[in-house]
Parts: C-alpha cells; sequence; structure tokens
C-alpha cells in the first residue's frame, strides 16, 4: 500500500517500496519500472505516451535536490 500525500494543494506524492524488476503505474499510462540499484543509484525505465516529454532535471537542479537531501 502506498502514501500519498498533497503537496502545497496541488501536487500528489507517493512513497512506494519497489524492488527491481517491479513497476508503479502513474496516471492511465506512465509506467516507471526499477531495473536495477547498484549502490546508492537506482536505474529506472520510464514508459509513457509520445506526447509526454521525459526528461532529467537540469545539472543545478540535481545539485539543489542533493544538498536538500543531506538536511
Amino acid at each position: 500500500m502506498s502514501e500519498e500525500a498533497t503537496l502545497s494543494g496541488e501536487k500528489n506524492a507517493a512513497v512506494i517500496v519497489r524492488y527491481p524488476g517491479q513497476r508503479t503505474l502513474i496516471g492511465d499510462s506512465t509506467i516507471v519500472r526499477i531495473l536495477k540499484i547498484e549502490g546508492s543509484r537506482v536505474y529506472l525505465q520510464v514508459e509513457a505516451n509520445s506526447g509526454i516529454k521525459i526528461m532529467r532535471p537540469s545539472k543545478e537542479e540535481d545539485i539543489a535536490d542533493k544538498k536538500n537531501e543531506r538536511t
């Protein structure tokens, strides 16, 4: 079972435990699958309809996320 929380009234977040090979469905057609875990790295596969962009955050956003993780 997942835990859902509403953030600032606009976005939903879920904390879900998954293991390699397992997947999570987002909406009607987006699938996130855990491919493998190596140390502190998690390899994901994201499948979405062709009209949906799949993008990484910028390098600056990644750095900011890493800093926030430590606090």
